[in-house]
């Protein structure tokens, strides 16, 4: 993917429902509106603390979540087409 000038950001609270989470991620809503990231309140956490999220996504957790995973609040996804080295 090439340098884009701007970014499309979605954002949601779940209220830690997997059915939702997954619904909006499987979709095709995001991909639709051309949508970057994704900034998720409340997010769903199943399976030893990890959230869920389809082959499109990249999921960074908040720093804490390795220690204090039942405090997380939020999460972010970033589309993988996005280089990690244009991350700042």
């Amino acid at each position: 993917m090439g340098l884009k000038d701007h970014i499309n950001i979605w954002q949601q609270n779940v209220n830690k429902l997997p059915t939702c989470q997954h619904n909006l991620l499987s979709s095709d809503k995001l991909t639709s509106m051309n949508i970057d990231i994704v900034a998720i309140q409340e997010p769903a956490m199943i399976n030893k603390n990890h959230s869920i999220a389809s082959k499109e996504w990249i999921l960074v957790y908040p720093m804490m979540h390795a220690t204090n995973p039942e405090k997380t609040r939020s999460l972010t996804l970033i589309q993988v087409q996005i280089s990690m080295d244009s991350w700042n």
